[in-house]
């Protein structure tokens, strides 16, 4: 197999694979961000910043070594899609939008529970999302079957999980990660007695489609309930 001319210790095949990578990353973040007339979704953020482009054949050995830690993670993924088919009775399809705000969801749940994942999000319209596990689950079909006990997954509250998400639909799932990304990034400087309202207040003029019949309260309610927000 030839070298790149670039790097001699890059084979060409891995430069093609690199570069695959590169343009699959790119259409992931089109289809979450964009409708199929090419203009911005509601969900996408107000701008966007391609990188200048760089000599991906020009792999360094500190990029090199991420592979592996990019592979451990999409079999943690696997792991635990194979969980919420199992025991939550949800079949993730990638085609489906609403599965991918569910899985978006589910993940930053998870992340609460137990399963210590490396998914960075930033709050968008549809509330908690990240790029690097939109990137990932659009690379599945490259990922087997995973024994879940070898991975992170095991440390996942399976059943306080498993009864969190019962019954709840994407509006709730929306609400609820919104309410507890608020929650996270403040529990530590409001005091307990106030957060109750905050949350609310916070929740309802980032959510204030949802904002009727009481349905932000009662998603409060029930964060408290699976004990995920402490309040007074």
């Amino acid at each position: 197999m030839r070298s790149s001319a670039s790097n001699p210790g890059m084979t060409l095949s891995h430069v093609i694979m690199k570069k695959y990578e590169l343009y699959k990353c790119l259409m992931c973040y089109f289809n979450e961000h964009f409708s199929h007339n090419g203009l911005p979704s509601p969900c996408a953020p107000k701008a966007f910043i391609l990188e200048p482009f760089v000599d991906i054949s020009c792999i360094s050995k500190e990029e090199e070594a991420k592979i592996p830690m990019a592979n451990e993670r999409l079999e943690e993924l696997m792991a635990f899609i194979q969980f919420l088919k199992k025991q939550c009775g949800f079949t993730f399809n990638v085609n489906r939008f609403s599965h991918r705000i569910m899985l978006q969801k589910y993940v930053f749940l998870a992340k609460s529970l137990g399963w210590p994942n490396d998914y960075a999000y930033n709050l968008y319209i549809r509330g908690p999302y990240s790029p690097d596990l939109a990137k990932d689950y659009y690379n599945l079909d490259e990922c087997p079957t995973v024994d879940e006990d070898k991975t992170p997954i095991r440390f996942l509250d399976k059943e306080r999980f498993a009864r969190t998400i019962s019954g709840k639909n994407v509006e709730w799932l929306e609400v609820g990660t919104t309410m507890l990304s608020v929650y996270n990034n403040n529990k530590e400087r409001i005091n307990e007695d106030k957060i109750a309202q905050f949350l609310l207040d916070r929740t309802k003029s980032i959510k204030s489609d949802y904002d009727e019949d009481g349905f932000i309260e009662q998603v409060f309610h029930d964060l408290v309930q699976c004990k995920l927000i402490r309040a007074n």
